[in-house]
């Protein structure tokens, strides 16, 4: 009897520690519960695609992201996630428009994702640096070509001028069309 009392007791103890794995890729359209513990997980290596460092010019402007993958963890679940950081430069000036490149984790200014679209497209939640006056939104980022050397990338601007803003709204700096990226 004490056998069976402890093969139970190791076979519940074994169920209760297993984590509910959710791939990233179902994530969106995941209809069961997700369970304390549980982990939003790459299990197929889709975020890798977009890890690196993307550029491209557009209307004078040359644009640098710089996208990481992370594993973070917030209201007990683990998440697969992606960092994007981002440096914007006038080419005839050298002026830089916007850098995010040296900001830590924790930054707002760190575009941070959200979740991998049915489409195909990684969406991540931005805060510009005057969120405040209309610098916020979801930037969507989408692989182009079968050698993943491609991508789309524009900003959906939310719209949204919180009551602490004095001025106008803000003008954007990440691109609100389309524009194709080369991965470095």
């Amino acid at each position: 009897m004490k056998k069976i009392v402890l093969l139970l007791s190791i076979l519940f103890a074994t169920l209760g520690c297993k984590a509910q794995i959710i791939p990233v890729e179902q994530y969106i359209t995941y209809s069961g519960e997700i369970l304390d513990g549980a982990y939003v997980k790459d299990v197929n290596g889709l975020l890798n695609d977009y890890v690196g460092t993307w550029v491209t010019t557009q209307n004078g402007d040359r644009y640098e992201f710089q996208i990481v993958k992370v594993i973070k963890s917030f209201l007990n679940t683990t998440w697969d996630m992606l960092y994007m950081r981002y440096k914007i430069v006038n080419i005839s000036t050298g002026k830089v428009i916007a850098d995010t490149t040296d900001k830590t984790d924790d930054s707002h200014l760190v575009v941070k994702g959200s979740y991998l679209a049915a489409s195909g497209s990684y969406v991540f939640d931005y805060m510009g640096l005057n969120n405040e006056c209309g610098q916020n939104g979801q930037v969507f980022m989408g692989i182009l070509n079968t050698n993943r050397s491609q991508a789309k990338l524009f900003l959906s601007v939310t719209g949204s001028v919180y009551p602490s803003c004095t001025s106008v709204v803000a003008t954007q700096v990440l691109p609100t069309e389309m524009i194709t990226l080369t991965k470095q």
